[in-house]
This record gives structure tokens, C-alpha cells and sequence, in this order.
């Protein structure tokens, strides 16, 4: 049985608390026991299906539960004291190597990276409860839209009154949510272990509020206490301007 535990086949020495009275005997031996035999029953399943000359979409449900099985989990840094944390806002124009750089610091650091413009798409992927807040919100400010869109249509048919001037509605301001949202997706952005050593801002800018005054409020709110350093980058030219 302790052949089939996956860490057995590290160099590293494995350390396994002693077990307390009334638990589990090896409860991560016998999961990963589980998990191994879990893995040769789909094996098994597969050359059996190739045996039968099976087609790639038959196949194709046990294959991805076996990639599935083994991919590594993922490994996060140690989290360390808000205090020592070190965060870093890159700021320059469009092709300024934000994000280039904003990888590269992550490569080094650890540190997680976080566009702002893609906040909201990380809370719902994540399923947060803030991300089902600001996804309501902003139906329901389609919807307004909608509305307002009919009611100017509809005003424009008329003769204006005198002085008056009708205007038609602003989308961009329809897909705008409020201050408190905003602060709360980036509050659960930066509560992910991914960012236990700080984080790396490597865009501001986003289409949910107005300008980028709203993220830096969020930001400093944020990551009240913590070390934040600001790089500003600008395109490079060569003496052709080029």
C-alpha cells in the first residue's frame, strides 16, 4: 500500500504527523492509495477501449479525467505578515512591457499578478460571492439600459420642447459598478494564496469604472499597511524613433 503514495517517490524525506487518538489511521496514505487505484481502473479502461477500437469521443471522457488526476496541484508561497509584503503597481502606455515584466517578477518573487481589466472575470471563474454580486449588478444595469435606449427612441419621435435637448444614454457608463464592488473583487482577488507574498498590478485600466483613480483608491484601501511600489514604464525608441 505505501508503494502506491505518491510522495514515497520524492528524495525528499517525508514527514507524516503522529496520528491522535480517535483519528484516521494514515489518512493521506489511504487517499492517495484511493486516488492511485482510481488512476489504474481508468488505465485499464482505456487500453480496454483501444482494444476495441473505441473512437477518440468515447475515449475522450476518461482521458481528461485522467489528465485530470494527474495534474499537480498547485504550490503557493508561505504567506507572510501583511507588513512584510511587498506589492508592485506597473504603470506606462499600451506595449510598455507591463506585462512582460509583471511575468518576470512573478517568476522570481512569487508574487501573484493581477490586471485589473480582468478582475471581474477571476471572481466569477472562482465562483466568489462577489463576483455573483457584481454579475447581477451589471444585468441589471443592461437591462436599465435597455430601457433607456426605448424611452430616448421614443422621445426623438416627438417635436422637442423648446430649450430642451435630448441626449442619448452613455453605455459606457451602464457597464460601470459602483466603488464598493470594485474593492471587494480585488479584496478576494488578493485573499487567494496566490498572492501570499504580495502581488504585481500590471494594468489599471478597466471598462467597469471611470478611470484609473478608482483602482488606486481600491488599492491603497486594500493593501492598507503594506509596502506598494510604483514603476512607471514608457515605450522605448531607438535614435530612428522607431
Amino acid at each position: 500500500m505505501l508503494q502506491k503514495y505518491d510522495q514515497f517517490s520524492a528524495k525528499d524525506s517525508t514527514i507524516i504527523n503522529v496520528r491522535q487518538a480517535g483519528q484516521p489511521f494514515w489518512e493521506d496514505i489511504r487517499k492517495a492509495y484511493e486516488k492511485n487505484q482510481q488512476r489504474e481502473q481508468l488505465e485499464n479502461k482505456l487500453k480496454e477501449l483501444e482494444q476495441n477500437q473505441a473512437t477518440e469521443e468515447e475515449k475522450a471522457p476518461y482521458v481528461l479525467e485522467l489528465e485530470r488526476m494527474n495534474q499537480k496541484p498547485p504550490e503557493y508561497p508561505q504567506p507572510i505578515e501583511d507588513s512584510e509584503k511587498h506589492n508592485i503597481i506597473l504603470y506606462g502606455p499600451p506595449g510598455s512591457g507591463k506585462t512582460f515584466l509583471a511575468k518576470e517578477l512573478n517568476k522570481q518573487h512569487r508574487r501573484g499578478i493581477i490586471n485589473m481589466n480582468e478582475l471581474l472575470e477571476w471572481n466569477v471563474n472562482n465562483q466568489t460571492e462577489i463576483g455573483e454580486k457584481a454579475t447581477k449588478y451589471l444585468e441589471t444595469q443592461r437591462q436599465a439600459l435597455e430601457v433607456a435606449k426605448a424611452e430616448f427612441e421614443k422621445a426623438s419621435k416627438k417635436k422637442p420642447k423648446k430649450g430642451e435637448e435630448l441626449k442619448p444614454p452613455v453605455e459606457e457608463e451602464y457597464q460601470w459598478i459602483p466603488y464598493e464592488i470594485v474593492e471587494q473583487l480585488l479584496r478576494a482577488r488578493f485573499n487567494h494564496p496566490e498572492c501570499n507574498v504580495g502581488v504585481i498590478f500590471d494594468n489599471l485600466a478597466c471598462s467597469y469604472y471611470k478611470n484609473e483613480f478608482v483602482a488606486i483608491k481600491a488599492i491603497l484601501n486594500v493593501l492598507e499597511g503594506q509596502i506598494i511600489q510604483l514603476l512607471l514604464l514608457k515605450n522605448q525608441k531607438d535614435e530612428n524613433g522607431i
